[in-house]
């Protein structure tokens, strides 16, 4: 539900991806939808 507004937003350049983070981690986002909008996270091996 808000994903559309965090996609927008972050489009939009008013949200940086420590937002997404913290939103992520809020609970207002899943960790797909954080992929989706920064790129698949790199896995450190």
């Amino acid at each position: 539900m808000f994903f559309d507004y965090i996609k927008q937003y972050y489009t939009m350049g008013l949200y940086t991806k420590d937002d997404l983070k913290t939103l992520k981690l809020g609970g207002m986002m899943t960790a797909d939808q954080y992929d989706e909008l920064v790129g698949a996270a790199k896995t450190e091996e």
